[in-house]
């Protein structure tokens, strides 16, 4: 799941296309983040938390010719996931 510092989600509410899509407050989006890192568990599903900043966010959308929305977002956190599990197994998995 795509975690962000408090500096790194307000920036996000400025620049994001979709900011409806985006909780109000820092404090209602970690309040989402924990329910639904919650759910997950409880669900069996091991998530993890990518830390992701603007500067990395914006680079990478235009990299790829994508919106900065919520598609992108999601899409950058499971690329990043992708390269943290290869690189897992290049060394042993630690």
């Amino acid at each position: 799941m795509a975690w962000y510092s408090e500096a790194e989600w307000m920036k996000l509410r400025q620049l994001a296309p979709d900011p409806e899509g985006l909780e109000a407050t820092y404090a209602e989006w970690m309040a989402m983040f924990e329910d639904g890192l919650r759910k997950l568990a409880e669900a069996g599903v091991a998530a993890e938390r990518v830390e992701i900043t603007v500067g990395a966010l914006q680079a990478w959308c235009k990299e790829q010719s994508r919106a900065l929305d919520s598609s992108a977002r999601s899409a950058l956190v499971a690329t990043l996931l992708r390269l943290r599990t290869s690189r897992g197994r290049d060394d042993g998995g630690t």
